[in-house]
């Protein structure tokens, strides 16, 4: 067994989050949007609620003083006496390094955690409710990624890689803001695995995308794709509530509308409309959406290029098989409890990422439990997993 917290190297974490403050939306929000600047409102239960002008936003949940525990999602589940998430939340949970980045520095030095990918633990649910309105979520993604550079950091420090927040409802507002971002010195930016387009949908490889791809490819930054408000507006249709908050999706949206299958289309979209082929320098990373899809979207995506051979190619024919072009294109990151040295057989440790999800209930109470997983991989896959390949995709 691999101890990594008596290793030598110190950690890569592609999975870390932070907890947003009152004023990330509105600190920087331009004069003639502040009237449309997210922010918390009290209702009359006595909750606050995110919200953008009058509409709420439903999948986000408000966390300043009170959040769960790292790693405590399992015992929230299985514990009646604590009467849901909700309860479960306390003060003492709160740490300091959930906010502040020399804080977070000091803690990552504590877990052997040298550089990490901090992703929004709010901010990544907000493009279902704005979708009809890009210049509205537009202006908040440039004030809330202003927020991050200023409190964060874009990996300056060579150690935490916030990441700038974009959207492709609107892709001249996409290549604006990533123009900017790029400027700032933004390493990874996060996208939501969804269709482009806004209130017109489209696919996220439509050629009119390509300038912000290009724009990705020769920059070598990264996309992360972590998982978020998923398809759950196509669940009404099997009788499914629209607009679910983070604690609030069913059974049914949980299983296919929210993790594994937005995912999967995403890339598989990437993959058959040629994205990849137009841009083979391009990396993206497939964030806790766990791993056990991998084969069969490996699998699936060389059957369908073969019967449909005769259909349409929006981007053009593929250069090589699809699932080769995942294999060079697409970094995963398992969940811990996932069969890692499986996907490793399948897609190579050098597309293999660790993450932890901290510190989010649902992740682990420590980072470096993730190579309890990784027992059966010699040490020179672990150090790659643990290390070397987000270092990597990161420092160019």
């Amino acid at each position: 067994m691999c101890d990594v917290t008596s290793e030598p190297y110190g950690l890569w974490d592609a999975d870390n989050h932070f907890y947003e403050v009152r004023d990330c939306f509105s600190r920087h929000i331009e004069s003639k949007y502040k009237d449309v600047a997210i922010q918390a409102r009290m209702h009359p239960d006595g909750n606050e609620y995110w919200h953008c002008g009058d509409k709420v936003l439903t999948f986000c949940n408000v966390k300043f003083d009170k959040t769960e525990a790292p790693g405590s999602f399992k015992e929230i589940l299985n514990n009646p006496e604590l009467g849901g998430f909700d309860d479960a939340r306390d003060e003492s949970s709160m740490l300091p390094a959930f906010h502040d980045q020399q804080a977070r520095l000091e803690l990552m030095d504590s877990q052997n955690v040298e550089g990490t990918i901090l992703f929004p633990s709010m901010a990544n649910g907000i493009e279902q409710d704005l979708l009809d309105n890009p210049e509205v979520l537009y202006a908040n993604l440039r004030s809330y990624n202003r927020w991050v550079e200023e409190d964060w950091g874009f990996g300056s420090n060579g150690r935490i890689f916030g990441t700038g927040c974009l959207s492709l409802a609107d892709a001249d507002l996409a290549v604006e803001e990533l123009d900017r971002l790029l400027k700032a010195g933004v390493k990874v930016v996060y996208l939501r695995p969804a269709p482009g387009g806004g209130a017109q949908p489209c696919s996220i490889a439509d050629p009119k995308f390509d300038p912000f791809w290009a724009r990705l490819e020769e920059a070598k930054v990264p996309v992360g794709f972590h998982v978020s408000a998923g398809f759950f507006d196509a669940s009404t249709v099997w009788g499914e509530k629209p607009r679910p908050g983070t604690r609030d999706t069913s059974a049914l949206q949980f299983a296919m509308f929210h993790v594994e299958i937005p995912i999967m289309t995403t890339l598989a979209a990437m993959v058959l409309h040629n994205l990849f082929g137009r841009f083979p320098g391009l990396r993206v990373i497939s964030v806790e959406h766990g791993c056990g899809w991998v084969p069969y979207l490996l699998k699936t995506l060389n059957k369908a290029a073969w019967w449909g051979r005769f259909g349409d190619w929006p981007g053009g024919t593929l250069p090589d098989r699809p699932s080769e072009m995942f294999k060079r294109n697409v970094y995963v990151v398992p969940f811990h409890e996932d069969n890692t040295p499986e996907l490793v057989k399948r897609i190579g440790a050098n597309r293999v990422l660790m993450g932890s999800d901290y510190p989010h209930a649902e992740g682990l109470a420590q980072p470096a439990e993730f190579a309890e997983g990784l027992t059966d991989l010699d040490p020179g896959c672990v150090h790659r997993i643990m290390r070397d390949n987000l270092r990597e995709l990161l420092m160019n």
